[in-house]
């Protein structure tokens, strides 16, 4: 068996289009049954596909490309999540600059290189988005498209519906001829219809086939949602099971009407959480004048309740995502019990108050 490292991958053959024309998640989508060559004999083979694990672990994989911080990579699945007012448009348009503008964001480093980046707004009124877009600082960043709900009804009398085959490939194709590298989409909600919100089965039939097409194609795709009551991502859980992060927003009780502070957390995230930590964002707002936004760790107990509402339950684990010793932590955890808003530790791992 031959361990010596195999060639490169060849990523672009990996993202290639069927010649049906269609992106490969609705050209899958629509296949009710395999076609057959000869007989039932299925004419496409998963076999050329499969690797054995030495020669797999051997290939060589291409670096993916760091977009912004140490969080967003090319070709990344992901979701900005918060309740009407938190700042998710403000943080979907600010993201949207630093990429597009190569600088960084708060304590989020820049990209490796500017890159091209489309924003389709599902939701706002044109004058509105005239307006926040503006406020952002954006009329001066040609690398940033944005396509509007509102052009799209004036143009053909109805909005994209993303849980439609058709409507979606349009999305995709456009980012394709455009060049996008990353896409976008405020808000989930309102970018579809006809799915049951909370179903899982009706999101994986009607809304997975995007996220499929977008990582085929190789677009780095963002999802804007809102969150529920209860403080998670609104509707069916499936949503984030393909997903590499979700970044959730909550407003800071130290907002007025000067300036909107801002807590970031990320609620799930596949890869290291080192040098991602909570940050609190403070966005100021002057009439007429572009925002300014700064940023800086998020420390003490809300910082901690959000870790273990992420999922970092461990004492050890949580002094060191928030960069304190563990006493700090008991510290803050007795404070959480005392509030009623953490139970007593079980078998050492703190847990949220039910």
């Amino acid at each position: 068996m031959n361990s010596t490292p195999a060639d490169p991958v060849d990523w672009e053959n990996w993202k290639s289009v069927p010649s049906s024309g269609k992106p490969p998640a609705a050209q899958w989508a629509s296949e009710n049954e395999p076609e057959t060559a000869t007989g039932n004999r299925p004419s496409f083979s998963l076999t050329p596909l499969a690797r054995n694990c030495v020669d797999f672990i051997a290939t060589r994989l291409p670096p993916r490309r760091r977009i912004l911080g140490n969080w967003l990579f090319a070709g990344d699945l992901g979701a900005i999540i918060a309740s009407r007012g938190s700042g998710k448009t403000w943080f979907t348009m600010l993201i949207s600059k630093a990429i597009a503008t190569g600088t960084s964001l708060g304590d989020w480093s820049a990209p490796e290189q500017p890159l091209r980046v489309g924003i389709y707004d599902s939701e706002m009124a044109m004058e509105d988005l005239h307006g926040r877009a503006a406020s952002c600082g954006l009329a001066s960043v040609p690398n940033i498209l944005l396509l509007s709900y509102s052009a799209i009804l004036q143009a053909r009398q109805r909005p994209l519906n993303l849980a439609n085959l058709e409507d979606h490939a349009l999305l995709i194709e456009w980012a394709k001829e455009e060049r996008l590298d990353v896409v976008f989409l405020d808000n989930l909600t309102t970018s579809v219809s006809g799915v049951e919100e909370n179903g899982n089965d009706d999101f994986r039939d009607k809304v997975q086939p995007l996220l499929l097409s977008a990582r085929a194609a190789g677009i780095t795709l963002i999802i804007v949602g809102h969150l529920g009551r209860n403080g998670k991502w609104r509707g069916a859980s499936g949503k984030e099971d393909m997903l590499d992060w979700t970044l959730k927003l909550s407003r800071d009780e130290d907002s007025d009407d000067n300036h909107l502070v801002v807590k970031s957390n990320f609620d799930k995230f596949r890869r290291s959480r080192d040098g991602n930590g909570p940050l609190r964002w403070t966005i100021r707002a002057a009439v007429g004048e572009e925002i300014d936004i700064t940023s800086e760790p998020f420390h003490g107990l809300e910082a901690m309740i959000a870790l273990i509402a992420a999922g970092v339950t461990k004492p050890s684990e949580l002094a060191e995502e928030l960069g304190v010793t563990g006493g700090c932590v008991s510290k803050w955890g007795k404070k959480g019990m005392d509030s009623g808003r953490l139970a007593q530790p079980r078998r050492g791992e703190w847990a949220l108050s039910s």
